[in-house]
């Protein structure tokens, strides 16, 4: 699942999952809330889901927290 996504949408969901708001968001990424709003609404739609809740459930369930932790890691690493 983590491949499918790209690293802008990883950190979107790493942060809504650690229970971000968008405008929280929006302030630490330097991002539009428009993007912001986008990036969620295709992290949903690829895991089939219409609310957030479902999303952070999902996440759980899938260990996507974990998955996405190491995800964030291995970027950060790269840019060093």
């Amino acid at each position: 699942m983590c491949k499918q996504l790209t690293p802008s949408k990883a950190r979107v969901l790493k942060l809504v999952f650690d229970g971000m708001a968008n405008k929280e968001i929006v302030n630490l990424l330097n991002r539009s809330k428009r993007t912001i709003e986008v990036h969620r609404i295709h992290i949903m739609h690829k895991l089939g889901l219409d609310n957030l809740v479902d999303l952070v459930k999902r996440t759980a369930i899938m260990g996507l927290a974990e998955l996405l932790s190491d995800y964030n890691h291995t970027i950060a690493a790269e840019k060093e």
